[in-house]
């Protein structure tokens, strides 16, 4: 869809859970003759992941279109978008960034499935061994510090690796990498 068929469909409303609303009605059916969303109805819905999508068949992400109309870019312009707050589903204007991927990582909560609770802190194992893994990337490459469980005990492992973990966001932050906060969290 052009930025031009963008703004004829859709325009950007604060106001509006998904934050946009529908520029005309949207009809279906034979003739055309069925309303399926009036004028300044709430446009989108929300999907099991909690962002926001609208538009027929392969729905669009609800916080690209707005980036796009507000930015008045091309939808195929638009870069990676990130919620700054982590909450998927605000698509207000000041809550929407530009970002890369890894910047975009970098904002992200704590995984579900993560069983030390602390982020970039994972259980390994070699051979009868057992390990808590700082990983973090530098330059590119996935990089990792190991604690023994073992040698050290669970807990004494787990308070060096997130203090190692803690330490080594701050010293990849002053070389500008991007983590929030949030990050983890």
């Amino acid at each position: 869809m052009t930025l031009e068929e963008l703004k004829a469909t859709y325009y950007y409303d604060a106001t509006s859970p998904s934050g946009l609303r529908w520029n005309k009605d949207v009809r279906s059916g034979r003739k055309f003759a069925r309303l399926m969303a009036a004028k300044g109805s709430v446009a989108g819905t929300l999907n099991a992941e909690g962002y926001w999508k609208a538009g027929k068949g392969s729905k669009m992400f609800c916080h690209r279109i707005v980036y796009a109309v507000r930015n008045n870019m091309e939808l195929a312009d638009v870069p990676v978008i990130d919620h700054e707050d982590q909450n998927k589903s605000n698509n207000t204007e000041g809550n929407l960034r530009p970002a890369t991927r890894a910047i975009n990582n970098r904002n992200k909560g704590k995984r579900r499935d993560n069983k030390t609770d602390v982020t970039g802190v994972n259980r390994k194992t070699s051979g009868n061994r057992n390990y808590l893994a700082v990983t973090w990337r530098h330059a590119g490459k996935v990089r990792n510090k190991y604690f023994s469980v073992d040698d050290l005990g669970y807990d004494s492992a787990l308070k060096l690796a997130k203090d190692y973990r803690e330490r080594k966001m701050r010293e990849l932050n002053a070389e500008g990498a991007g983590y929030t906060a949030r990050h983890g969290k």
